[in-house]
């Protein structure tokens, strides 16, 4: 499961995204890694996040033309409507190249601006890609998960915005906040025999848009989040066990093994490739990359 949520504060637009991929063979969830930066830059005023399908989503976005978007654009809110009928356009003729035994793919894409006229965010999916927009400060919206999950990341989006903490604390706050409600609404249990993990991951990666420096990922004190674990330390519940950090030299976020060491660097959705990067055993240790 997903969840990136976005909100509108003063003087900028924060993004809290996880790092989840879920894979999986019909219903039946067989493995999960927690690898993947799901929110990019499309210009340097503008970002997408995504959730859903993964192959799906990269095949849209490669296909944006931010450049004809950005052209004789009136304001945020025309800008992110370009986007999303490029969208729309690139998803049905996605659908037509798809064997027609497949069901549809479904993607979800939060979309974000630094305009002239005023911080923009809007969401849209498919298969209607009807664009939901705001440039209103204190506003947030969320994607992925089931629908109780998107109102409970907002919503918890919309209090740490309004909790009067600095803006620089911000999106430390809406990440806490987010995954405490999602740990209420999935309680991370092992299920005797269950190989899969459930709830959203608590490993987020975080991120800030402004008019001065455009979308850049906040790397405060290095140790972003601190990972939930059930199965490995039964029955005591929760264990440290792994973190995602921001590695200055390489750019990028890296998630760390507390107990291993072991140090892997998360890829964007645009370059993601599940063979290179391979999965991982929910049986024993749900956060552990195998090659």
């Amino acid at each position: 499961m997903t969840i990136c949520a976005a909100g509108i504060a003063p003087d900028a637009v924060f993004v809290v995204s996880d790092c989840r991929v879920t894979y999986t063979q019909g219903q039946r969830v067989v493995s999960l890694s927690d690898c993947l930066i799901k929110t990019i830059a499309l210009s340097s005023s503008s970002f997408l996040s995504f959730a859903g399908d993964i192959q799906c989503a990269k095949q849209l976005v490669s296909e944006l033309n931010v450049t004809h978007a950005a052209k004789e654009t009136r304001d945020g809110r025309d800008y992110l409507s370009r986007l999303t009928r490029q969208l729309r356009f690139s998803y049905g003729r996605y659908l037509k190249l798809q064997p027609k035994q497949l069901p549809e793919p479904h993607v979800q894409f939060i979309l974000g601006m630094a305009a002239p006229d005023g911080y923009w965010i809007g969401t849209c999916e498919s298969p209607k890609f009807k664009l939901v927009a705001t440039d209103e400060t204190g506003a947030a919206i969320a994607i992925g998960d089931s629908p109780r999950g998107q109102i409970s990341a907002a919503a918890s989006m919309r209090h740490a915005l309004s909790a009067g903490f600095p803006s620089d604390q911000t999106p430390m706050l809406a990440a806490t906040f987010i995954d405490g409600g999602m740990a209420l609404l999935y309680p991370q249990r092992y299920v005797e025999g269950a190989e899969e993990e459930h709830g959203v991951s608590s490993l987020f990666c975080l991120f800030r848009l402004d008019r001065e420096l455009g979308l850049r990922p906040l790397p405060y004190k290095q140790a972003v989040f601190k990972g939930r674990i059930s199965d490995r330390n039964l029955p005591l519940g929760y264990a440290p066990t792994n973190e995602v950090v921001f590695d200055d030299k390489a750019s990028t976020f890296v998630l760390v093994d507390c107990q291993s060491g072991q140090r892997n660097v998360l890829v964007d959705f645009l370059t993601f490739d599940a063979q290179r990067l391979g999965t991982v055993n929910t049986r024993f240790d749900p956060y552990q990359l195998t090659g």
